[in-house]
């Protein structure tokens, strides 16, 4: 029998049962750091992008919340009919809406302006990241500090684990949280190897990779290849933290 069912002193009944309340409340929480992704729809002249995932981020050199996502959605890969560039994002992006997930799950709608830096680029054509690589990045209400997540200072290392927040396709009942080990990296992109080889990771571009601390190491950008010892592995491909977060950061300060 569990101590929440036990018969308990009247004296103690009170405090034990208030603990229960709690245990059970923690436990129905959602995991920690997911309160900060969501599935976006942004307001183009191409008409609404609704695609990919975007995270709330808190840059030191921002005095407010920073939206981050990929830049590879505002185009094709993200169902517009033509590519935007980081001009086209400035002047053309106005809105944002953002859903979250799971029970109690936040729903928001704002006007957004673009940090995106001007030397960022669409990746995963087969062609090495390079410079800021690929990132799309927006002003956030001050109001969304609270379940901002903090870049890391430090670039993630091989063999270090680190977690995808995002909602996958399947399995079924996976959650919003998915380990993964780091390979190290390959032509400007963080690899690294998901502990579970059978996620859908379709509509994941844009979701931040953590570490144990909750920091974001890098922007989620590809899944699907292949190692050439351990072919049934599914590896993904971010864009690290220490290519972007520097310049985003640059066009707060400019703001």
């Amino acid at each position: 029998m569990s101590s929440c069912n036990r018969p308990t002193p009247f004296l103690r009944s009170a405090a034990l049962a208030a603990l229960c309340f709690l245990a059970g409340v923690a436990a129905a929480a959602e995991p920690a750091g997911t309160d900060a992704i969501f599935r976006p729809v942004f307001t183009t002249p191409q008409g609404a992008l609704e695609a990919g995932t975007v995270f709330v981020a808190k840059l030191d050199r921002c005095k407010e919340p920073v939206l981050v996502t990929a830049m590879h959605l505002f185009g094709p890969g993200g169902g517009l009919p033509d590519p935007m560039e980081p001009d086209d994002i400035r002047h053309g992006v106005s809105r944002a809406e953002l859903t979250g997930f799971g029970r109690g799950a936040k729903h928001m709608l704002f006007e957004v302006g673009s940090l995106t830096p001007d030397e960022a680029h669409a990746c995963c054509q087969g062609q090495p990241m390079h410079g800021v690589g690929d990132v799309a990045a927006f002003t956030a209400p001050e109001r969304l500090d609270s379940i901002a997540l903090q870049l890391s200072a430090a670039p993630a290392v091989p063999g270090q684990h680190v977690t995808l927040l995002a909602e996958v396709l399947a399995p079924a009942n996976a959650g919003l949280r998915h380990d993964a080990v780091v390979l190290g990296m390959h032509d400007g992109f963080l690899m690294y190897r998901f502990d579970d080889p059978t996620l859908n990771l379709r509509a994941t571009s844009g979701a931040p990779v953590v570490d144990d601390a909750g920091r974001v190491v890098a922007i989620n950008l590809s899944s699907g290849h292949t190692l050439r010892n351990e072919p049934a592995a599914m590896v993904g491909g971010g864009n690290p933290v220490a290519a972007w977060g520097d310049a985003v950061g640059a066009l707060c300060r400019s703001r």
